[in-house]
């Protein structure tokens, strides 16, 4: 979902909201909600804000108490896995907001497809041709959604999906960026990514906006060094769907370029963005060859692993 924050500049804002409409979001709300305590990411927790308790201003109890009542019925955490696989097996319809990332498997005699829902431990979901149809990105990196599951007699089912993305209109952002002056137009920016612009100088708010050269730069290789605390991880944890944090636990190669028993490409051919944060506490299945990989990836963008499988990929790392 692509969104433009609100500040505590109300002349700012009420310009953001005339220029930009129902795509404002008001991100002095999101902490007063308490929504990210559930796990999800900061534009999850937005949009779930954005359709319970719609509104500007400081989040009141009243609509806290409301989204926080929404989530702990619809946000599943770890401890709800068996609960609700319990409620499938009793014929519930269960009703949850979730990532869902679909994946084919072509066999000689009926190819089969498979949703895999890992927030509640469910990895072999049956989906329908018309939802992929409607909605191609479930197979590629996969979308956030409210989903509605049932269990038939083949299984578990996903009978209804409500995804949480809307598609990012560029020309309509290239024509409301002529009502701005560029100084508004970084102040706006910077909000969106959760910053507030006063607390920088000219040189840092710079600096700021580099870390958004990856999402907007095919094959953008970026190294961060900083000290804890300073939102390397958080930016591209909570700004998009189209970017996946591996942070600690092992990384093989089969994960980040393809996996050559099945075909399937890894993260680095179905994302926009891959990052390795604390990188001195990953540990690497086959390092030489992660390394022989990442070598030929960072020079000529190709993903290969033994010659097999090769394809390309403008995936920033």
């Amino acid at each position: 979902m692509s969104a433009v924050a609100e500040h505590v500049n109300d002349t700012f804002a009420e310009k953001a909201r005339r220029v930009f409409g129902k795509m404002v979001i008001d991100k002095r709300r999101l902490p007063a909600s308490q929504l990210q305590k559930r796990g999800v990411p900061a534009y999850v927790a937005e949009w779930v804000l954005d359709s319970i308790v719609p509104g500007s201003g400081e989040l009141t109890t009243v609509e806290a108490a409301k989204a926080n009542q929404w989530a702990e019925e619809k946000i599943p955490v770890a401890k709800d896995q068996e609960v609700i696989k319990y409620r499938l097996s009793q014929g519930e319809t269960v009703r949850v907001l979730t990532p869902v990332q679909v994946e084919i498997v072509l066999k000689r005699n009926k190819d089969e497809r498979h949703a895999k829902l890992w927030l509640l431990g469910l990895d072999e979901v049956y989906i329908s041709d018309d939802l992929l149809q409607q909605f191609p990105d479930l197979l590629r990196q996969g979308m956030w959604g409210v989903v509605d599951l049932v269990k038939t007699t083949s299984g578990v089912a996903i009978t209804g999906f409500k995804p949480m993305q809307a598609t990012v209109n560029r020309e309509l952002f290239k024509q409301k960026r002529a009502e701005f002056t560029l100084a508004e137009w970084r102040k706006l920016l910077l909000q969106s990514m959760g910053y507030r612009p006063a607390a920088f100088t000219e040189l840092e708010q710079s600096i700021l906006l580099l870390r958004l050269l990856p999402l907007v730069q095919k094959n953008m290789h970026l190294m961060e060094l900083a000290p804890k605390g300073t939102g390397k991880s958080y930016l591209y944890e909570n700004i998009s769907p189209y970017v996946r944090l591996i942070s600690g636990g092992n990384v093989s190669p089969a994960v980040l370029f393809v996996n050559n028993a099945t075909g399937q490409p890894g993260l680095l051919a179905r994302f926009a963005v891959v990052v390795l944060d604390e990188v001195q506490t990953l540990k690497f299945d086959k390092p030489e060859e992660i390394v022989g990989g990442l070598k030929g990836y960072l020079a000529n963008g190709k993903l290969t692993r033994g010659g097999l499988h090769e394809t390309t990929s403008d995936c920033s790392l």
